[in-house]
């Protein structure tokens, strides 16, 4: 079934976490040292930065606003 449809108890008895909602909180959440274990602290710092960017940038918008800008920029 669909996690997002069951009770916070009934997922945390599954042992079941919701993904990110936001860019924020998908930042906050991503693991920096692990990820730098197989990309390299290097990249990991790059992508951090520029994902920190796009949150400042493009925070107060809708996906969909901020996917248009994206692709006419990308």
């Amino acid at each position: 079934s669909n996690p997002e449809l069951l009770g916070e108890k009934e997922r945390k008895r599954l042992g079941l976490r919701l993904l990110p909602q936001s860019l924020s909180e998908a930042l906050t959440r991503f693991d920096s040292k692990t990820a730098a274990s197989w990309m390299g602290a290097d990249l990991v710092d790059a992508y951090l930065a520029c994902r920190r960017e796009h949150e400042r940038q493009f925070g107060s918008l809708s996906c969909e606003d901020a996917a248009a800008i994206l692709q006419r920029v990308h």
